[in-house]
């Protein structure tokens, strides 16, 4: 029943505007006999159906003439985040998520916090991401208080507190799986990749987000400093041993760990930002 609505409410718009399904539709007001609900869910409508097509710009303005109308409509607000982080403008992107989330709190879901972090990264925002890395973390110790033998709820937190350089944290949800399913190949790999990612930041190949928000802090410019290659390869020599592990128990898993065995993988990686989009 619910299609069938929105359905007919294009197809109202459509005739209003004698508009055509092929072009790029804006609806405004410049027909007084349109209302304000009907354009607010015609360029809602057509925002939807160009973010699923990949015609993000479009999307985009269908969302702010929704919003030039109803600045606070959460839905427009939501498809623009989703769309600005898309075509990659992430500070833009950041601004209108902060502004879905205040005006619905209670979509602050772990995921959601999850992805703002990542996006704070992003845009290069350190010191915002890592409030809302601890909020998600939060939500999930929250979650697995009560169900603590989730294993869906633990490779979640694991990949978050990765992503947060929570490395000892992420490991330890990583070994409850693995006590739980001894034999789960895919939580030896991301075993593996926490101890890879921590080598990683340990040689300074990549940043540590803790010490980048706050790079004027004294001990902090002490460690931006310094490198513990000792430390990187005890780490990548741990994980190594955990990809071979989820190799013995699931052979054709090795193509996914076969580059950063070799080597390859690490090779690619510049940033801890190229590793949000790929890691899960």
């Amino acid at each position: 029943m619910l299609f069938k609505m929105r359905v007919f409410s294009i197809i109202l718009v459509l005739l209003i505007l004698g508009a055509g399904v092929f072009g790029t539709m804006t609806v405004t007001s410049a027909n007084p006999e349109v209302v304000d609900d009907v354009m607010v869910e015609g360029n809602l409508i057509f925002a939807e159906i160009y973010t699923q097509t990949e015609r993000y710009e479009s999307a985009i303005e269908h969302c702010d003439a929704v919003l030039a109308s109803d600045p606070e409509n959460t839905r427009a607000l939501e498809l623009k985040t989703e769309c600005l982080t898309e075509l990659g403008r992430y500070t833009e992107a950041l601004d209108s998520g902060n502004k879905f989330l205040s005006l619905r709190p209670e979509a602050a879901t772990p995921e959601m916090l999850s992805r703002m972090g990542g996006l704070n990264l992003k845009a290069g925002e350190y010191a915002g991401a890592l409030p809302c890395y601890d909020a998600a973390a939060k939500g999930y110790d929250e979650m697995l208080a009560l169900s603590p033998d989730d294993i869906s709820l633990l490779k979640e937190k694991a990949i978050l507190l990765v992503k947060a350089q929570r490395y000892d944290e992420a490991e330890g949800c990583y070994d409850s799986i693995i006590a739980l399913e001894p034999d789960n190949a895919y939580a030896w790999i991301g075993k593996g990749d926490t101890s890879l990612f921590r080598g990683m930041v340990e040689g300074g190949q990549i940043e540590d987000i803790h010490i980048m928000s706050d790079p004027s802090a004294a001990h902090n410019q002490e460690r931006m400093q310094a490198t513990d290659m000792t430390a990187a390869f005890q780490s990548h020599q741990k994980a190594m041993k955990c990809y071979q592990k989820a190799s013995e128990i699931d052979p054709g898993l090795y193509p996914l760990v076969a580059a950063k065995i070799m080597g390859t993988y690490e090779e690619s990686i510049n940033s801890c930002q190229d590793i949000l989009d790929n890691f899960e």
